[in-house]
C-alpha cells in the first residue's frame, strides 16, 4: 500500500497513528501498552516510591527510556489506588527541567500549579473521603493566582521577577496550597503526587546541578506531599546524589540500561497492535528491520524510531506498497546506503579526522576533551579542526558548558550512526 492521495500515511497502512513515535511514552492506559521489556524496573521504581522516604534517581543514556519507565510506574501507582490497593500517588501531567538560571520561588509556583491542575483534572475521580480535596472554586481560584503570574498559562512557566511581588492574592494561593500539603500528607503513609525533574544533564555540570538542587532542598524537595524521580545522563545523577547535603534526600542512581535484544520483538508487536485499524497493517519496519536500526542508533530507542519513520517516508515518497513488498529489510538497506553515500561521496571529511570518528564510535559515541590522549592527540586543541569537519558533516555535535565554554561533550548524532553502520560494512566488504 503505497501513499498514493492520501496526506494520512500511517491511516494508508492501516495504523492510527505512528507506531514508531519518538516521544517519551505518556502515564496514560495507552503508554502502559507500549512500554515493554520494563517489568523489572517498574517493580523497582513502584517499591521505592511506595516504601522508602529517598526520591529515587534514574540514570542512563539519552533516548533509553528513563522517562517512560517513570510514566508508566507512575499510571500503575495511580491505579492500583483508584482501585484500593495502595496509597494515594497521582502523577502531576507535566515534567520539570532545570536551568542555571532557575528561580528556586518560581520553580515551586510551578510545582504548586501543577499540582492543583492535577487536583482539577481528577477530582471526580479520587476518592474523597480518603483525602480532603478543596471545592472546585477554591482550586479554581489557586489555578488562576498562580497562572497570573506565569509566562505561559500552557506550560506554567514562572517568570522570576514575578515571584515575590506585592501580589496578595498569590501570595495567599502559595501559602495555601503549601499548607493544604502539609496537612493532608503529614503522615507520609498518607501518599504523594508523583513529580519529574528530567534532562538533568542539561544543567552541563554537576556543580550546577549540585547548587542549585542544595538549594531546592528544602523549598521544593522536603515539601510534604511531594515525591520526585530525578532523570539524567551522563554521570550527573550519581554526582549530585552524592553530595553531603542531599544524602537522605535523593537514593542512590539506578542505572537504566538500553533494552535487550529478546523484547524488541513484543515491543514493536505491542505498538503495532496499539495502533492498528484492523487485523492486517502494512507495517514499513517489522521486528528484523527495527532490530537493525537499533544496534545502528547504539541501542538508542529514540534513534531507532526516528529511523523508522524517516524511512517510511522516504519510502512511500517513492511509491513503495508496503503490502505488496516482502523485502522490507533490504529497502532499509538501500535508504541507509542512500544516506550515508551523501556524506561519504561529497563531504569534505579528512582521512586523520575519519580516524577520529570510528575510535569515538568504537568508544561509545561520546567524548570529552580531556580525552584527547584516547585519540592519539597530544593536545584537545590539535584534535579540534578534526571535529569541526565532522560537525560540519553532521556527524557529531558539540554541547558546550554555559559557564565554562572549555568544558563540552561531543556525541555521535544519528546520522552518524547511520555513516558508521555504512562504513563499517564497506570495510567489511573491502576485505
Amino acid at each position: 500500500m503505497s501513499v498514493g492521495g492520501s496526506l494520512d500515511i500511517w491511516k494508508s497502512l492501516g495504523l492510527t497513528d505512528s507506531p514508531y513515535n519518538s516521544l517519551p511514552i505518556t502515564s496514560d492506559e495507552l503508554g502502559d501498552k507500549l512500554l515493554v521489556g520494563r517489568e523489572a524496573e517498574l517493580r523497582s521504581l513502584s517499591i521505592s516510591l511506595l516504601n522508602l522516604h529517598t526520591h529515587p534517581t534514574l540514570e542512563g543514556g539519552n533516548g533509553v527510556g528513563k522517562t517512560s519507565l517513570v510514566s508508566v510506574a507512575g499510571y500503575r501507582l495511580f491505579q492500583s489506588y483508584l482501585a484500593g490497593e495502595s496509597k494515594f500517588v497521582l502523577p502531576l501531567q507535566k515534567n520539570f527541567q532545570l536551568s542555571a538560571r532557575e528561580n528556586v520561588s518560581a520553580f515551586r509556583v510551578k510545582v504548586f500549579l501543577q499540582v492543583v491542575q492535577a487536583l482539577i483534572a481528577n477530582r471526580d475521580t479520587l476518592p474523597v473521603q480518603k483525602l480532603s480535596i478543596p471545592t472546585i472554586p477554591v482550586l479554581e481560584g489557586w489555578r488562576r493566582a498562580l497562572r497570573a503570574i506565569s509566562v505561559s498559562s500552557e506550560n506554567g512557566g514562572v517568570s522570576e521577577s514575578s515571584v515575590g511581588t506585592d501580589s496578595s492574592e498569590l501570595a495567599e494561593a502559595i501559602d495555601e496550597v503549601k499548607t493544604w500539603l502539609e496537612t493532608q500528607f503529614k503522615d507520609p503513609q498518607s501518599g504523594f503526587f508523583l513529580c519529574v525533574i528530567d534532562n538533568l544533564e542539561l544543567l552541563e555540570t554537576s556543580s550546577e546541578a549540585k547548587a542549585l538542587l542544595e538549594e531546592m532542598r528544602d523549598e521544593v524537595l522536603n515539601i510534604p506531599g511531594l515525591r520526585w524521580v530525578l532523570c539524567g545522563a551522563r554521570g550527573i545523577v550519581r554526582s549530585v546524589a552524592s553530595t553531603g547535603r542531599l544524602v537522605g534526600f535523593l537514593g542512590d542512581p539506578v542505572d537504566i540500561l538500553p533494552v535487550r535484544d529478546e523484547h524488541i520483538g513484543a515491543l514493536i508487536e505491542a505498538r503495532l497492535n496499539a495502533f492498528k485499524i484492523e487485523d492486517v497493517v502494512s507495517a514499513p519496519v517489522e521486528i528484523d528491520g527495527f532490530l537493525m536500526l537499533y544496534h545502528i542508533g547504539h541501542k538508542n530507542l529514540r534513534i531507532a524510531m526516528k529511523y523508522c519513520q524517516d524511512f517510511t517516508l522516504w519510502a512511500l515518497m517513492r511509491g513503495v506498497d508496503f503490502s505488496k513488498t516482502e523485502e522490507k529489510v533490504a529497502l532499509l538497506e538501500e535508504w541507509l546506503t542512500s544516506m550515508a553515500s551523501k556524506i561519504l561521496q561529497n563531504s569534505v571529511v579528512g582521512k586523520r579526522a575519519w580516524a577520529v570518528f570510528d575510535a569515538l564510535t568504537r568508544k561509545g559515541g561520546s567524548l570529552k576533551p580531556s580525552d584527547f590522549p584516547e585519540f592519539g592527540f597530544k593536545s584537545y586543541q590539535a584534535m579540534v579542526p578534526h571535529l569541526q569537519s565532522l560537525s560540519s558533516a553532521n556527524l557529531i555535535e558539540s554541547v558546550v558548558d554555559n559557564v565554562d565554554a572549555r568544558k563540552k561533550t561531543i556525541s555521535v548524532l544519528p546520522l552518524g550512526w547511520v555513516v558508521n553502520y555504512e562504513r563499517l560494512k564497506n570495510h567489511a566488504g573491502a576485505q
